[in-house]
């Protein structure tokens, strides 16, 4: 498990578009 930054970058990202959607 050496990606978790980009894991986590990506899930934040992904977040945040869902938010915006659902905004």
């Amino acid at each position: 498990m050496t990606d978790l930054s980009k894991l986590s970058e990506e899930q934040k990202q992904t977040v945040s578009a869902l938010a915006t959607i659902s905004a």
